[in-house]
């Protein structure tokens, strides 16, 4: 349907319009007036004669008479697509020329008023007689009228057209790019609200398996059921990643990604990455030697996005895993420079693993490419990761690169401005000189690995073949290396091949001699008999577990990740009040289960009415509300509940939802849910927000 005219005038420029009135004017010399179709004027006119204007105001029968006129020039100059004159009703020669806009002629610019031929007296004083004018003023109106010849009559009409065809022009441009806006804006918005559907409608089903799964690998059942749950877990949490990787992608896209900075710990999150990329590892079937180069002097605190640098980094590994069946992958921490407060914090993945061609290279950070896909068939993923990585980093001011051989491996870096929170170094020793290390372990990266740590802190390392070890070679470095710390790190290589036999040296006794085992990624050391005096080192080798062993603080090497996972049930809390508001039966007994963990008894509710039916009937210290569900829906139910049941004014309610956009999160907090748990739901996370919300005193710590 086409707009009303009266809403299509408005997107004319009367400034625009004005300049060309006056200009056209002084160029031509004659009047011009600018009206809309109804005949009303929309500028003042600029020039004129008593002739004319005398006519129009004394008469509404010349008025109406001028007005079709005008539309008359007007429609001839719209059909014919060129400037046109014609005679009016006075004698006069005029010209009009239409504003079109959207297909539409919303006004016309109407000039001449002229004579082609000297006026004859009689017809004008008839004119007059006829409007009820004085002849003899008539008359002498007429006799100052410009006469002008056919040519300049057929060029000012031309040029009125050309004039009009501009602003026309002018005006549907404007138009265009209001509704290609708008229409960008609805795809936009078609497009959130579509993947919010799918995120609901994938999350929802997957939050029961991924959930039903963690909890059965909590019971008693045999190893084969066990390993069947794990794989199922691990199946829907691969599903999960491609679908957070194409929410990622259309958020960055459209403009809705956003970065958050704030005051995080270089070593948490160095720690967290290693455990993530470590466990990824331990799903290969060939041994991977995995380590971590770190920069010992890089500052301790930074301000930034802790949570989006570690997806670049997890996105870039995973990458590297993927692609690499042997060998080794290593992940690099530096800092490019310095400028006062800030530094360039450079992080590298580096593998052996297939290398990418270099006419690949290019296309490689575009979305939804997977390069030589027939050598890669077997390897999953949306071919989103990289174009994610890259946006993220401009979002960050920074830059990514690529250096790679084909067949011989890849090293993805990225560069991003960070600013210092904690100047104090990640992993320092205040006399590194005061340590020695004798390694004897077979893998070769094994002992590349430690050394590199170790040289940047600055400890002497000294590597020997198992075949080499001997009393007396042992007792030889033992005593080049008198009145200092010294370490002999093995391998299990090492310890299976009878080292501590062969060493002859009782480590048992010597406390100022200490033994470290360095464990494979895929050894579980449970499984081993480790004599007690024997330290472990955990993979994977980096700088500040290296430091942390010879400053006797091993529990730092343990991964933040790998410590949450012990602490996950903090505490119980058996006489809470709770309850969860889901239409799906299956949710609804996850749930259940899950806060059964904390011995808390939830009440359950299937949809917003029975919701609200139960507040009657209870005071609740906590409600988790599902968001989409039939009938009253969790937004609607929430808003009933905030505005007609007082007592719950100040309770806690917790969206539990499949929708993970940024504006589906800001719409909760807006309409009066306190707090948000996106589906499938984690037991961390729920501990975590139990631990928030409920009141302190209904919380019985567990550790």
């Amino acid at each position: 349907m086409a707009a009303d005219r009266s809403d299509l005038i408005s997107w004319l420029n009367i400034d625009e319009l004005k300049s060309i009135q006056i200009s056209f004017y002084h160029i031509a010399g004659l009047p011009i007036s600018i009206i809309r179709r109804d005949g009303v004027p929309l500028i003042p006119k600029v020039g004129g004669t008593t002739y004319c204007d005398i006519l129009v105001q004394q008469s509404a029968e010349a008025f109406s008479m001028c007005t079709n006129c005008r539309l008359y020039g007007a429609k001839e100059c719209l059909n014919l697509k060129r400037g046109v004159h014609y005679y009016c009703h006075m004698g006069l020669v005029e010209f009009t020329a239409p504003l079109v806009i959207d297909g539409q002629m919303v006004a016309y610019m109407s000039s001449g008023m002229v004579f082609d031929r000297p006026p004859v007296e009689r017809e004008i004083r008839e004119h007059a007689r006829r409007f009820g004018i004085d002849p003899d003023f008539l008359w002498e109106a007429a006799l100052k009228i410009p006469i002008k010849d056919q040519n300049v009559i057929e060029r000012a009409a031309e040029g009125l057209y050309n004039y009009a065809s501009i602003v026309s022009a002018s005006a549907d441009s404007r138009i265009r790019s209001r509704n290609a806006a708008a229409e960008i804006e609805r795809a936009a918005q078609m497009k959130s609200d579509f993947l919010a559907n799918m995120s609901h409608e994938i999350r929802t089903p997957m939050n029961a398996v991924i959930g039903m799964a963690e909890l059965a690998t909590q019971e008693e059942i045999s190893p084969t059921a066990r390993e069947y749950l794990e794989n199922i877990q691990s199946s829907g949490k691969t599903l999960l990643h491609i679908i957070n990787d194409i929410l990622d992608y259309s958020k960055i896209s459209s403009g809705k990604m956003s970065i958050f900075e704030d005051r995080y710990s270089l070593p948490v999150l160095i720690r967290d990455v290693t455990s993530i990329i470590t466990n990824r590892l331990r799903d290969k079937s060939d041994v991977i030697f995995f380590y971590v180069d770190i920069d010992p002097s890089l500052p301790t605190g930074l301000f930034g996005d802790f949570a989006r640098i570690q997806q670049i980094i997890i996105n870039l590994a995973n990458n590297a895993v993927k692609f690499t069946n042997s060998g080794f992958i290593k992940i690099k921490f530096e800092k490019n420079e310095t400028s006062g407060n800030t530094i360039r914090l450079k992080v590298s993945v580096i593998d052996s693993g297939i290398g990418i061609k270099r006419e690949d290279q290019d296309k490689l950070f575009n979305s939804f490419t997977q390069v030589d896909s027939r050598r890669n068939r077997n390897v999953e993923g949306t071919g989103l990761g990289l174009a994610i990585v890259k946006q993220l980093v401009s979002l960050m001011h920074g830059t990514v690169s690529l250096e790679s051989a084909y067949g011989s491996g890849s090293t993805f870096s990225f560069e991003i401005p960070q600013d210092i929170a904690d100047p104090s170094p990640v992993s320092m020793l205040d006399n590194p000189k005061k340590y020695t290390v004798l390694m004897v372990v077979q893998e070769s990266n094994v002992f590349k690995a430690f050394h590199s740590s170790a040289d940047a802190l600055g400890i002497h390392i000294q590597g020997m073949d198992l075949t080499e070890v001997s009393r007396s070679s042992i007792t030889a470095w033992l005593n080049e290396h008198k009145n200092i710390k010294r370490s002999v790190i093995i391998d299990i290589h090492a310890l299976n091949g009878g080292f501590i036999e062969k060493s002859g040296i009782n480590f048992k006794d010597n406390p100022d001699i200490d033994l470290v085992l360095l464990l494979d990624v895929n050894v579980d050391e449970k499984s081993l008999s480790i004599p007690d005096y024997v330290q472990i080192l955990k993979p994977p080798i980096t700088t500040i577990s290296v430091s942390s062993l010879f400053a006797g603080n091993q529990d730092n090497t343990a991964s933040a990740n790998d410590k949450k996972k012990r602490t996950i049930i903090k505490f119980t809390a058996p006489t809470a009040r709770v309850m969860v508001v889901d239409d799906i039966q299956m949710n609804l007994k996850l749930a259940e289960r899950l806060l059964a963990r904390m011995e808390i008894k939830a009440d359950l509710a299937l949809s917003g009415q029975e919701a609200l039916d139960l507040l009657v009937k209870k005071q609740y210290d906590i409600i988790f509300m599902d968001h989409m569900m039939p009938g009253l829906d969790g937004i609607d139910t929430t808003r009933l509940i905030r505005r007609f049941h007082a007592k719950y004014t100040n309770t806690p309610i917790i969206a539990l939802t499949a929708n993970v956009m940024e504006d589906a999160k800001k719409m909760f907090l807006e309409e009066g849910m306190s707090d948000i748990i996106p589906k499938p739901i984690e037991l961390k996370t729920l501990n975590e927000k139990l631990l928030q919300w409920l009141p302190p005193e209904k919380i019985i710590p567990t550790e």
